[in-house]
Parts: C-alpha cells; sequence; structure tokens
C-alpha cells in the first residue's frame, strides 16, 4: 500500500489550530514560548538568530521587539525597546501571563487578528466543512 492510498482518508483542509480545537490565545502562548527559546539560544550561543524566524531584533546597543511576524498592535504600540535579551525574556514572560490572565488590551486585538486570519483562510481555502470554494 502507497503511502498516499494510506493516508488519503486522513487529508483535510482545515488548519491545525482549529481541527484540534486550540484558542488564538493558546496558539498565541506557544508562539511567545517559541520566541523565549530563540532568545534564551541567542543568549546561550552569543548570536542572535538569521532569517525571520525571531521577533526581535538588536537595535543599536539595545533590542527592540514586536508580538507576531507581522506585529501585534496593543494599544497603538507594535514595537518594544529593551536594553538586553533578558530583558525582551522577561517582556515575553509578562505577555504570556497577561493572556493567560485574560488581559484585554492584549487578548483584544489577538482574537481580532486570528478571527481576521481565519476570514482570510476561508477565502484562500474554502471553509473545511464544506470543502474548497468552487470557482
Amino acid at each position: 500500500m502507497s503511502f498516499t492510498d494510506k493516508y488519503k482518508a486522513k487529508a483535510t483542509t482545515a488548519p491545525v489550530f482549529a481541527a484540534a480545537g486550540f484558542s488564538p490565545e493558546a496558539t498565541f502562548i506557544k508562539k511567545v514560548q517559541q520566541q523565549i527559546t530563540i532568545a534564551g539560544d541567542a543568549i546561550k550561543n552569543n548570536l542572535l538568530p538569521s532569517g525571520s524566524t525571531a521577533w526581535f531584533k538588536q537595535s543599536g546597543a539595545g533590542f527592540k521587539t514586536k508580538l507576531m511576524r507581522s506585529p501585534l498592535i496593543v494599544d497603538g504600540v507594535q514595537w518594544w525597546a529593551f536594553n538586553s535579551l533578558e530583558e525582551v525574556i522577561s517582556f515575553y514572560n509578562d505577555v504570556i501571563v497577561a493572556v493567560k490572565d485574560g488581559d484585554e488590551s492584549l487578548v483584544k486585538p489577538l482574537v481580532a487578528r486570528a478571527a481576521e486570519n481565519k476570514d482570510e483562510a476561508a477565502k484562500k481555502f474554502g471553509d473545511a466543512r464544506r470543502g474548497p470554494k468552487k470557482k
């Protein structure tokens, strides 16, 4: 039996987060935790990551960071400046606590962004419950 035959019944167009039932908050927290790991590795190895995986970058003698690859705007702010990567990690930890505590200034734009992304995915790939959109 080929790979395709074996897994054909498992094929889906549903995004993984929707199929798994993750909330926007849980998905975001996981991404922030990944950034904490990236920043921790940068400290440990004394080497900043290359590419676009990190939400933070060096800015003068310090660092600036955003929330998400396409910055989430929180109370009109999309970039924050810090003196060290340790401060960036502390910021990320505070972000996680704020999301878990339901801080509306952070959760509201996060949920709105998730809804926008879901709508965009539905336009691009169709509603997973109904199959791809027909042209």
